[in-house]
């Protein structure tokens, strides 16, 4: 099977879905993530100012580290803007080429009603994109990807999920997941860190009967 995971920012691909990522890959899976924005206003670290472009290369180097520990076996950066994320035509057109480079059987992004503005855009631009990549239109994006069964897996990154429709067990990953985070040290590592894993230990404890799990709502695209 393989996973393939849009993440509006570097850092939430391992803050909302780290676990499944490095149980996925550990069980011998296929995971590639595609990084929306471009990371260039993403340094919150005071007395570290940094240009947009290099704290772009920072956030990018920060990314390849935790990708790496995570097992990620392949990564796409789309450079659209930080902050600014919209759904567009050109936009959805970069998330189907991914869908179609990649082939995958799952897809992950935040999930639709996450309060921030990039991540609810990633949402309704993968969703776009999903039905658009099996079409045989665009020949410029690669050929078309058809899977029967294909789903879609919203995850929590700043926005808890109300009513989740899927746990699952990352107890066995949990230190890897925590070590993909701690990579991005331009960012509030420790309190993102601490408020995942917080979070996933009350998935765990209320919704999955495990230590440690991840919460996610799933939208099955499926033909019979």
């Amino acid at each position: 099977m393989n996973i393939l995971v849009f993440s509006s920012h570097f850092d939430d691909e391992s803050i909302g879905c780290g676990g499944a990522i490095a149980r996925h890959v550990a069980e011998g899976g296929y995971a590639a993530v595609v990084f929306m924005t471009r990371g260039d206003t993403g340094n919150t670290t005071p007395g570290k100012e940094a240009t947009p472009e290099q704290t772009e290369q920072i956030r990018k180097r920060e990314a390849d580290s935790a990708l790496k520990i995570l097992g990620v076996q392949a990564r796409d950066y789309l450079d659209l803007p930080d902050g600014f994320l919209q759904w567009s035509p050109e936009a959805v057109k970069k998330a189907a080429a991914m869908i179609r480079k990649h082939r995958p059987h799952i897809i992950y992004a935040p999930h639709a009603l996450d309060v921030h503005n990039d991540h609810k855009a990633t949402w309704h631009i993968v969703f776009d994109a999903i039905p658009r990549a099996a079409w045989s239109a665009f020949p410029e994006l690669g050929e078309s990807w058809y899977y029967r069964e294909i789903e879609l897996r919203g995850y929590e990154v700043y926005s808890p999920i109300v009513l989740p429709d899927l746990y699952i067990d990352i107890s066995d990953h949990i230190q890897t997941k925590s070590q993909a985070i701690l990579q991005y040290h331009s960012q509030a590592k420790e309190i993102y860190n601490d408020a995942a894993l917080g979070l996933n230990r009350f998935r765990g404890a209320m919704g999955a009967g495990s230590q440690y799990a991840e919460a996610y709502l799933r939208y099955k695209v499926e033909t019979i």
